[in-house]
């Protein structure tokens, strides 16, 4: 599946994100937990900037 990075990064709407990419908000939750503990930041808002630094945003 080809997710844009930009859709997981929103903390708001985890429902709605979910459903333009076809995947349960459970999944996108999920993705976001693991994503956190391998780039060793504690907060969504640091995972968000690493992810901006490294070019992975829409």
């Amino acid at each position: 599946m080809n997710v844009k990075y930009s859709s997981l990064s929103c903390a708001d709407d985890s429902t709605g994100r979910s459903r333009e990419v076809g995947a349960t908000e459970r999944t996108i939750k999920a993705h976001r937990h693991r994503a956190t503990k391998k780039m060793n930041v504690r907060s969504l808002a640091q995972l968000v900037t690493i992810a901006q630094r490294l070019g992975l945003l829409a």
